[in-house]
């Protein structure tokens, strides 16, 4: 599966280390630059408990993009990551919308907004669903899924 997530924070790039622990091949976009290197780095401090796991990263299914564009073109499943501000993840996911193919699922990682508010404005608002995570994600138990 390919997957984009979008925005790395604290919630993104667990999302990330996650991902590259399975088949998926990721990538990953940050609005702010900065942030994006940092955020990405983290998966060095996670290494280690997902190896105890037996969960190791391949980070050769990583791909950084340096656009919103670049990184949702050919996702299946878009995860985004924004900050819990309607008007910010509205806008986002409009533009991921816009952006990503028309079949893919554009989960949204939020602990208080509702789907219906975040989709509003897109096409198809039924694509969109909320996929919030217990934190972290990446030290989900795979025994149980």
């Amino acid at each position: 599966m390919r997957i984009a997530c979008i925005g790395t924070g604290a919630i993104g790039a667990n999302w990330v280390a996650m991902f590259i622990t399975g088949t998926h091949e990721v990538t990953a976009w940050e609005s702010d630059a900065g942030l994006a290197g940092s955020s990405i780095g983290r998966l060095d401090r996670y290494e280690p408990q997902l190896r105890e796991l037996q969960m190791p990263t391949v980070r050769s299914r990583l791909r950084l993009c340096v656009s919103l564009g670049e990184a949702v073109a050919e996702a299946e499943l878009v995860q985004e990551n924004a900050p819990e501000q309607i008007d910010l993840k509205r806008a986002l996911v409009r533009e991921i919308a816009s952006l990503a193919p028309l079949d893919s699922i554009i989960a949204s990682s939020t602990s208080g907004l509702l789907p219906a508010d975040i989709a509003s404005d897109i096409p198809n608002p039924g694509r969109l669903l909320v996929a919030h995570p217990f934190f972290p994600p990446h030290l989900r138990d795979r025994r149980h899924t």
